[in-house]
Formats: structure tokens, sequence, C-alpha cells
């Protein structure tokens, strides 16, 4: 009987699996896998992927970037803007900017907190035709605040 009351998974759980299907079986091309990642927000959140500024390449999405302070910071304006809150210490479906080895900073999501300095969180994120699942520290973190029916 109690099996029966039981909720079944959240709505963050359910995006994430999907998610994690989806980049497992298409690779992303050579840019930009951070929309990739606001996609998941947006799904998360039950709001529309909002516009981005239209770009050719890397270094026009590093113009881009500059002109709105970074990668974190424009990744925070946008997290801010769906209503997610910075977190020090990501927890599974939080994203994040995570600094990967070999690559640098990039947008990704937790699969496994906890992810404090010592003990970094385990990241998902789509690299040049590639998917990564790696432990790695984070610049910044978001996790959504409450959910919306």
């Amino acid at each position: 009987m109690a099996g029966l009351l039981s909720p079944g998974p959240s709505r963050l759980e359910t995006e994430l699996l999907a998610t994690i299907r989806q980049w497992a079986s298409s690779p992303c091309d050579p840019f930009p896998c951070a929309r990739d990642t606001l996609v998941y927000a947006c799904r998360v959140s039950r709001v529309a992927v909002p516009r981005l500024p239209a770009h050719g390449g890397r270094r026009d999405i590093s113009r881009v970037l500059k002109a709105n302070g970074g990668l974190v910071a424009y990744a925070g304006t946008m997290m801010a803007q769906l209503g997610w809150e910075t977190v020090g210490t990501p927890a599974r479906g939080d994203v994040g900017v995570v600094d990967i080895p070999a690559m640098g900073l990039t947008c990704a999501i937790c699969l496994e907190g906890p992810g404090d300095i010592a003990d970094p969180a385990l990241w998902m994120a789509r690299g040049d035709r590639q998917l990564l699942v790696i432990t790695a520290p984070h610049r910044q973190a978001w996790s959504m605040s409450c959910p919306r029916p």
C-alpha cells in the first residue's frame, strides 16, 4: 500500500534523466553547448528558452561573454531570470559553470554532489562532439528555487 502513495520522480529528476539520454545519443556540435544546459534549466522551470544573441562561432561567443562580464556573470543573469538561486554546494540536477581541465570554463549539470572544494561534484557537460562526465570544481552553481506546478 505504501508504494501506491509514493509521489514518483520529481520533475527535476525526470528532466535530468531525459537530458542524460538525449545528450548521450547526440553529442554537441562545436558550439553552443551552453545553450543545451540552459534548455535543461528551462524545462525544469517550465519556461520558454530565452532568445540568445546570434553568433557564428567561438569569437562571436567570446565577444558576447566579454560584453556581459564573462561566462559566470552571463550564466548568473540567465539563471536569475529563470528564478534559480546561487548555491555554494551543488546537488544532483543543479546547473553550474565548471572548470574542466583542457577545456576551461563551461556550463554543466550536476549529476552528484556534494561538490565542495575538498570533494568536487560530478558534472555532465557537452563538448566538441562529445559528452563529458567528470569530477571538476565549479565557479558558480544554481539550484531551482521553487518548483512551478
